[in-house]
Parts: structure tokens; sequence; C-alpha cells
């Protein structure tokens, strides 16, 4: 076994968050094959980023997402941040973002950027969007912003 493999989890957390969060999901798929333990490492990583320009596709980018909120909640961790940058054009997009969103809060997160900014040709371009109820329930969420979507409340 390597030594970095034998590092505290918490440590080896702070080095992945140097990575370039554009990079962040190829980067965490290369080291994520390296061995169980990096598997595991990869999935309890409390720092979730998700930008649909970084996939080929809608369909592999909400995948992405679905899988890796799912993965990172069966673990008994809380996640520290959620970034989460897309646009909607199907209901089941929607409802993957949400839950996600539910997801992350019951986990504990404490920074949350939504953008769910929608370009004119989008059939949810002019749309209001319900944020989880569960949003206005949470202690721990120190820091929210949301981006470039009509709110409904």
């Amino acid at each position: 076994m390597d030594r970095i493999s034998q590092l505290p989890d918490f440590i080896l957390h702070h080095i992945l968050s140097c990575i370039d969060s554009w990079d962040y999901p190829a980067e965490l798929l290369r080291m994520s094959v390296l061995s169980r333990n990096w598997f595991h490492l990869t999935a309890s990583f409390p720092i979730l980023d998700f930008y649909i320009d970084q996939f080929s596709s809608r369909e592999c980018f909400f995948k992405y997402v679905e899988y890796t909120t799912s993965r990172f909640c069966h673990q008994n961790v809380t996640a520290d941040e959620l970034r989460l940058v897309t646009d909607i054009w199907k209901p089941a997009e929607l409802d993957i973002v949400n839950i996600c969103l539910e997801l992350a809060l019951h986990k504990g997160v404490k920074l949350l950027e939504i953008d769910l900014t929608n370009s004119s040709e989008s059939p949810f371009a002019s749309a209001e969007y319900r944020l989880p109820n569960i949003l206005l329930s949470v202690s721990v969420l120190e820091s929210l912003s949301i981006l470039a979507f009509f709110l409904n409340g």
C-alpha cells in the first residue's frame, strides 16, 4: 500500500479539494479506479460540484448527478458544499435536481449554490421553480446562492 492511501480520510479530502472544479468529475473518476480505498474516498468526498458544461451529453450529466448524490448519501458523512449548474429541459431532469437538493440538505450541506439558468429555447425558460420545503427547516446551511430562475413560493 502506498503512503498517501494510509493518510486519514479528512487529509485526503483536503488534498482532493485542491482539484480544479472544472476537472473535478474526470479526476475523481480516475482516482476511484486506483483501489477500493480510493473508490470509497471519492464516494465520501464532501464537495459535490455539478456543472453541465463538463459533460458530453445531458443524459450523462443527469445520470452522474443522480448516481454521485445517491452514492454520497449512503456514506456516513455530511456534505460541505453542493454546486449545481445546469439548465432544465425535461420534467425528469427537474426531478433529479430536486432529489439531489433534498438529499444534500438532509446530509447537512453548509454551502449551496444553485444555477438553473435556462436558455430561451428551453421549454422551462419562463417556468417557476419551487425550492424543496426542507430548505426552510435546515439549521446548518451557512450560505445559499440561487441564480437565474423564477422562484415560486
